[in-house]
């Protein structure tokens, strides 16, 4: 019940779909710093000619998201990184709730811990998580596959090829959203989306 009533908020705060990939995107005319450089990256993203060169710009990306302007919480995602790569969910987890208790806003540490709690299993924290990120970072291509893989976990065929596409509105280049997607418009053909 906890999760449909996720599911439904979750679907409800992102069903606009024209235009979502520069939802929440800010005016690059008027900024400077990180914000700026990401504007231009996502321009940079969506002309991609090749898969390499959207990797590469992806990593840029995800490095400029990777700083949260606190050390401490970057240390810590540090950490977080090695505990999952050692097998210490239980471990990452903790030192994700400690990094958001520091900065409750950081999208990426959001988006690692929805990653995590996706991983264990636990579906209704995983959604709450990528609620929060997509609000606060539409342009998270990530988390629209995180989504849509999600959505396909439930058996939402539709919003989860909603979701593929949308990451796809972003990063063009993503292989694994664009078979996702593909098997999904064959799966749904003739059903109205």
């Amino acid at each position: 019940m906890v999760f449909r009533a996720c599911a439904v908020s979750l679907l409800l705060l992102l069903a606009p779909v024209a235009g979502h990939a520069e939802q929440g995107a800010p005016d690059a005319s008027v900024q400077t710093g990180p914000e700026s450089r990401l504007n231009q990256l996502f321009t940079q993203l969506k002309a991609a000619k090749d898969e390499a060169e959207a990797q590469s710009l992806g990593a840029e990306i995800e490095r400029l998201w990777s700083r949260s302007g606190s050390d401490t919480a970057d240390l810590l995602l540090q950490r977080v990184t090695i505990a999952v790569a050692a097998g210490q969910q239980d471990v990452a987890l903790d030192l994700l709730d400690s990094i958001l208790a520091l900065q409750p806003g950081w999208a990426e540490a959001r988006n690692r811990r929805a990653t995590l709690n996706f991983m264990r299993g636990d579906l209704d924290a995983s959604m709450r998580d990528l609620a929060l990120v997509l609000r606060d970072e539409p342009r998270q291509y990530a988390a629209w596959v995180g989504l849509g893989t999600i959505m396909l976990k439930i058996d939402n065929k539709k919003r989860a090829l909603d979701a593929f596409e949308r990451a796809l509105a972003i990063n063009p280049q993503l292989d694994s959203a664009k078979q996702a997607a593909e098997k999904l418009r064959k799966d749904l053909d003739g059903t109205p989306i």
